[in-house]
């Protein structure tokens, strides 16, 4: 995952989640990976706050 610069250095993050399964047969979805609040998102390449900073200086 992505983040923005510290001190003008690229940031990486390696994160560490846990991942949940499903017991419902019915359920389309059949494991959920945990999410940590403003930082990450579902299908995210980005952190939160990396992404607002794109969407601002895209909308700029």
């Amino acid at each position: 995952m992505c983040d923005t610069a510290v001190g003008g250095q690229e940031t990486v993050l390696h994160l560490r989640v846990r991942r949940f399964r499903c017991g419902n047969d019915d359920c389309g979805k059949r494991t959920f990976a945990e999410q940590v609040p403003g930082l990450t998102v579902r299908y995210g390449r980005y952190s939160t706050p990396l992404r607002t900073l794109l969407q601002t200086i895209g909308l700029a």
